[in-house]
This record gives structure tokens, C-alpha cells and sequence, in this order.
């Protein structure tokens, strides 16, 4: 049991490379044409939810909302300034209540370098920005990994009626929540409760003595459903050695419908009798890039509101392809679709190492199969020289998007974007002033990380994150060590 506890654990920590991704972005070689002298695009502002770009081209005004990243609640008193990139300009404002700074001159035409800065925020840096309304959304500089939980405590229904498991397997009824789409977010990597050092948000049934079903999970906040996964383990005749197991999906059960606060205690919640109507696949698994060697496969049920119901991880590394089982569409989940992820890195490098995934959404009927794409290529040559950040853009990227870390203690400093694909591979950041209150770069080591992004009709010139963040379909990342 722990070592199952464990693969997951592995494959919840190679998905985290998808929760920090910096802003999206789609070079659109239109957008960046500057409008004629005389023409003026004075667009009412716009407030984007989670950040974006909309309402036009640049031409003569520009508002631009700062936000935070975590909470989306507008930034009053940050600073934000305006660096041309046709034109000889640099432009600088605050915020006012409602985290809007409004700029007005003939000159501001076309592409333009936007940047904000707030005390205890990361400054942000978007290139090639053309969208008369801009909201640029601040992270904080240190990883934010307080997450508000619920406690949930329960039993599956008619679990005492199922029949003995075969000789040498057991049954296993895992408990679950379902994650938000931010799949590698620490809210989806909670730290489950053991019972004698086995998870205690699972049921088990064929051991010499069978406890009772009573599960208890520490559950996210939120709208969500809460499932579990009926496990057929043949445990190859070593109950008490997991890592010879072979885990097939049996059954399952969902209770939708729920929405939890921080610090609820929940008692006596019933997950309903297993349905066992499940079905097997075959994954078609892409090429591994060069330099990387390890390969995983994760697949969901995706809930709309109430997220993603994970039915199965898989380390297929060296496959061409892979088995999967997974639930049909059928009773609590009929309005469901599925999505599969595969993540490939490097094994060697155990801190940071290059990643890159693929992803398929959308998908109704799994009868005739999955073909993954193919990966997105890591960027390479990480360097810094001469206050230019630079590295050798991967083929293939609809947006470049790059952060620069503290290494002691890995603090973001600068989230960076550029929004014109064809300007990827280098970049110098603006100087800020002092008064900014943003963070400072320092002179010395930084982590300097660069990630590439494909997404399925991107506009760079009209944007919300928020939508974007669903429609990425191959994505790499890869980080280095420079000094400044």
C-alpha cells in the first residue's frame, strides 16, 4: 500500500511543473503591425479575470490592471511602466483603487514592453504586448504552499457485500478527491492521513482479519466530487511487498455535488455501492526528446466545475504504448469527459530537471484508442551575458515565457512573457527604479527557467488567461544555474 501511496505521490511531484507555468502567449505577426499616425483606440478598460490581453491595438491610450496572481484581487499603489518597442518611449504610472493605471501618448503605437511591481510581489515583464487593455497578474516572491482542507471521514456503501477477491488478491477501494485544473497545484497533493502505515483514505478486503471500510481523507476546498477507485491487486502471492503488484481497475464510485469550506469537518459521508462498469484502452505513447528518460501517463475523467477525477497513473518509460483501464461514462458520470497527460523528464537530474508534457481533452469515447503527441522540446543554452537573458528556443512553441529564481531559496524575482514568438530566445529586462517597491535581482547565482508553450487558437492580441490555461496542449520546461 505504501509503495502504491508512493508512485502516486512521484507522479503528483512530476505534474507540479504544471502549476507555475508563467503567463501564455501567441505571437500573431498582424497584431504587431503599428496602426496609421492618426488613427486612436481609446477602448473603455477592462479588467481580464486571471490576466490577458484585449480590445485592439495599441493606439495612443493603454490601460493596464494589476492583479494578484493567487487571489485575483485588483493591486492598488502597484507600479506599472510602459517601454516601446517601434517607438523611441517609456512611460511610467500607479495603480489607483480599483488596480488600474491609464497612459495616454501619441507616441504609445503598437507592440510595447508592459511591466508591474508591487511590494512582496515578483515583478512581471510581458514583450510584444498590442491590446489597448492589459491585466498583468503578480505572484508572490516566496511558493505559496498553504492550503485550506477540509476533513472528511466515511465508509463505502455495500462494501461488506462484495464477493472474497480471488485467491492471493485483495480488494482496495482508494478515496479520492477530484483536483482542480491546476493539476500540479499543491491543493492537489495533500498529504493523506496512515493508519499503522498504510493510507487511511482507502478500504481494503481479503486480509486474513478485514478491517471495517471507514476511510478518512483530508479533502481541498471548493466545489468538487468525492470518488474512490475499486482495485483488483494481485499481490503475486507477497501481500506484505507491493512493488511485484498488478493493479487493474475494477470498478468505482462518485458522489458529486459537493462544496467544502476551510476547517469543515465532515462525518458519515456514504460513497455510493461500486459500479463496475469499466473498459480497457491502449495509450499510444510518443518519442521521449533526446536526453530524457522517463516517461508517466496520467488519465482523469474531467467534472466541469467540480474538476478532475484521476482514474489512473502508469510509468510507462521504454513502452511504444500502454493497457489502461478506465471507468465508462455512465451514472454519476455521463456529463464527463476524459483527458490524458503524459510527462517525460530526465531522471538524472534530481532538482529542476528538463520536463516536458502532452495533453488530450476533450475525449468522449476511448474505444479506438489514444494517440499522445508528440513531446514539445525542452529549450537548451540557458545563459546570462551582458544583462541578456538567453537560450536556444525549441521548435514548435506558440509562446516563450521565462521566470528568474533566487537559488537559495528559490523565490520568484521576475516572471517574464513574450508574446512575439519570433523575439524568443533572448530578452533584457527593463529597468526598473528603486521606487517601484518590486523585488530587486540581485548580483550572483540565479535560477533562470524557460518555458515553452503550444496553444490551440491562441490570439496574442486577445487573451484571458484563464481560458488559455485550458487549451495548452504541449508544454516544456527547462532551468539553469546563471550569474549575474
Amino acid at each position: 500500500m505504501a509503495a502504491t501511496q508512493a508512485r502516486w505521490t512521484v507522479a503528483l511531484a512530476t505534474l507540479r511543473t504544471l502549476r507555475t507555468l508563467p503567463p501564455l502567449a501567441l505571437a500573431a505577426l498582424a497584431a504587431l503591425a503599428a496602426p496609421a499616425c492618426g488613427h486612436r483606440n481609446n477602448a473603455d478598460p477592462v479588467l481580464i479575470p486571471g490576466g490577458g490581453v484585449s480590445s485592439g491595438e495599441i493606439a495612443r491610450f493603454l490601460n493596464v490592471y494589476v492583479v494578484d496572481g493567487d487571489t485575483g484581487d485588483p493591486i492598488a499603489g502597484a507600479f506599472v511602466q510602459v517601454d516601446g518597442e517601434t517607438e523611441d518611449l517609456s512611460l511610467t504610472g500607479t495603480t489607483n483603487t480599483d488596480g488600474l493605471a491609464t497612459f495616454e501618448d501619441r507616441h504609445l503605437r503598437g507592440p510595447q514592453t508592459v511591466s508591474a511591481a508591487a511590494p512582496g510581489f515578483a515583478n512581471s515583464t510581458w514583450f510584444g504586448v498590442n491590446g489597448a487593455n492589459v491585466t498583468i497578474n503578480l505572484n508572490d516572491t516566496a511558493s505559496n504552499t498553504n492550503v485550506e482542507t477540509a476533513d472528511v471521514r466515511g465508509t463505502i456503501d455495500q462494501w461488506d457485500m462484495l464477493p472474497a477477491p480471488a485467491a492471493n488478491h485483495l480488494w482496495i477501494g482508494f478515496v479520492g478527491y477530484t483536483f482542480t485544473e491546476n493539476i500540479g497545484g499543491a491543493e492537489n497533493s495533500i498529504t493523506q492521513p496512515t493508519v499503522a502505515g498504510l493510507p487511511a483514505n482507502a478500504c481494503i478486503k481479503g486480509l486474513p482479519i478485514d478491517p471495517p471500510c471507514d476511510w478518512h481523507m483530508i479533502a481541498r476546498t471548493g466545489a468538487q466530487a468525492h470518488y474512490y477507485l475499486l482495485i483488483d491487486d494481485d499481490t503475486m502471492g507477497t501481500p506484505l511487498d507491493m512493488t511485484d503488484d498488478t493493479l487493474t481497475l475494477a470498478g468505482w464510485g462518485v458522489l458529486p455535488g459537493l462544496d467544502l469550506t476551510n476547517g469543515a469537518m465532515v462525518t458519515a459521508e456514504l460513497l455510493p455501492a461500486p459500479v463496475m462498469d469499466v473498459d480497457t484502452t491502449t495509450v499510444t505513447l510518443a518519442d521521449l526528446p533526446a536526453g530524457l528518460d522517463t516517461q508517466s501517463l496520467a488519465g482523469f475523467v474531467s467534472l466541469g466545475e467540480e474538476g478532475l477525477m484521476a482514474f489512473t497513473f502508469n510509468a510507462v518509460s521504454g513502452q511504444t504504448a500502454a493497457s489502461v483501464g478506465y471507468p465508462l461514462l455512465t451514472n454519476e458520470l455521463t456529463t464527463g469527459y476524459y483527458r490524458f497527460i503524459a510527462v517525460a523528464t530526465d531522471s538524472a537530474t534530481m532538482t529542476f530537471p528538463p520536463t516536458t508534457y502532452t495533453n488530450v481533452d476533450d475525449l468522449a469515447d476511448l474505444s479506438g484508442g489514444v494517440d499522445m503527441p508528440a513531446f514539445l522540446e525542452p529549450a537548451s543554452g540557458l545563459s546570462l551575458a551582458n544583462e541578456e537573458f538567453s537560450y536556444a528556443a525549441p521548435p514548435g512553441a506558440s509562446v516563450y515565457a521565462a521566470s528568474i529564481h533566487d537559488p537559495a531559496n528559490d523565490d520568484l524575482l521576475w516572471s517574464i512573457a513574450q508574446l512575439d514568438v519570433s523575439a524568443g530566445g533572448s530578452f533584457v529586462l527593463p529597468a526598473l527604479p528603486a521606487t517601484s517597491g518590486g523585488a530587486e535581482l540581485p548580483f550572483g547565482d540565479l535560477r533562470f527557467e524557460v518555458t515553452a508553450i503550444e496553444v490551440a487558437g491562441f490570439d496574442a492580441g486577445d487573451f484571458s488567461l484563464e481560458d488559455a490555461a485550458g487549451e495548452a496542449v504541449r508544454a516544456s520546461s527547462n532551468s539553469a544555474t546563471v550569474t549575474r
